[in-house]
């Protein structure tokens, strides 16, 4: 049976008249791309009034600026991303073979100590190791040995946490501790504890950069027989106070203290001190092993001073010490 077509215009709903003035725009998925798509694509059905013309570019506009910053910021994000993963696993990476030199080395100087029947004389550490480089290392010395002959960190930079690591955990006695930190920016006091060792050396070449991590009470407190320091930041009240405690009776077993410092004022260095100043004819010297050498100080005139057990000590800053600013030997 045949039927006659309709027409598809009797099928088409009718399209109501906007209402633009009363209406507010809105869509139907709110995220920036579907947006910005939705308002590129739309077109009006009917001519738009001037004003909502111009509020729709505005519109237009901000999407425009803020999917570009959305995609500009998740660019960043990603980038960053990808750099902190690069870095950790190259941090990580680090680790294990900084962890497999320590392992071999440990395993090569035990095999090189029980080979010819020695102890290992001389142990050199990085000042910017990790803690977990420090424990491992400090706790197999600890296991090896009573005594170590020589201890040196030498370094461009420096882990402050690690090092007052080694001076906590450490058991084993040091003859000579020597310390070259380069690092060009402040370091907090390091904890030492008391220093307990025969020779004890920092070199420092640098006055814009003086050795500041060493405080007056370390040295009061130590038990070191030569003390010996580069380019240092004490000042006169520093060195009266020193002068004073080895009058009263600390440092019993020192026998040299020098240390570079900027020219002093010896009124102040003397305040509160007896002593007698000695002619700069009298030319004195004095004879002392340091690292294994035997070491000599000259003493050109000088201040003496004497405390109750009748030891004297002289005392004069002369000499001059070649860096990068007027610095001269303090000997004591």
């Amino acid at each position: 049976m045949k039927t006659k077509r309709r027409s598809s215009e009797a099928f088409q709903e009718k399209t109501p008249e906007p209402d633009f003035h009363n209406g507010s725009f809105q869509d139907l998925d709110t995220s920036l791309h579907v947006a910005r798509r939705h308002l590129e694509e739309w077109e009006p059905v009917s001519e738009i009034p001037d004003d909502l013309k111009e509020k729709l570019k505005r519109r237009r506009d901000s999407f425009d600026r803020i999917c570009e910053e959305h995609i500009l910021r998740k660019k960043k994000e990603e980038t960053r991303y990808k750099y902190l993963k690069r870095n950790t696993e190259l941090a990580q990476s680090k680790t294990e073979i900084n962890t497999i030199c320590i392992e071999f080395t440990k395993e090569w100087a035990d095999y090189t100590c029980g080979l010819f029947r020695k102890n290992l004389t001389c142990l050199s550490l990085s000042p910017n190791s990790s803690t977990h480089e420090i424990l491992s290392i400090t706790d197999w010395i600890n296991k090896k040995q009573s005594t170590l002959e020589f201890c040196e960190f030498s370094g461009d930079d420096a882990n402050s946490e690690s090092i007052n690591l080694f001076f906590e955990k450490r058991k084993v006695s040091i003859g000579n501790l020597s310390f070259g930190l380069r690092q060009e920016y402040g370091i907090r006091p390091l904890k030492f504890g008391v220093l307990d060792v025969d020779e004890f050396f920092v070199s420092n070449r640098s006055s814009k950069y003086p050795v500041n991590w060493l405080t007056v009470d370390d040295i009061m407190i130590s038990f070191c027989r030569i003390i010996k320091i580069e380019a240092c930041s004490f000042d006169e009240n520093d060195i009266n106070r020193i002068l004073k405690g080895w009058l009263n009776g600390n440092n019993s077993q020192l026998e040299s203290f020098t240390v570079v410092l900027k020219m002093l004022n010896f009124q102040l260095v003397l305040d509160g001190i007896d002593f007698e100043r000695k002619d700069e004819t009298l030319k004195r010297s004095f004879e002392f092993e340091f690292a294994g050498k035997q070491c000599t100080h000259q003493f050109t005139g000088g201040f003496d001073i004497r405390r109750k057990d009748g030891s004297l000590a002289t005392i004069q800053q002369r000499y001059h010490f070649p860096s990068d600013a007027l610095m001269f030997w303090f000997m004591m």
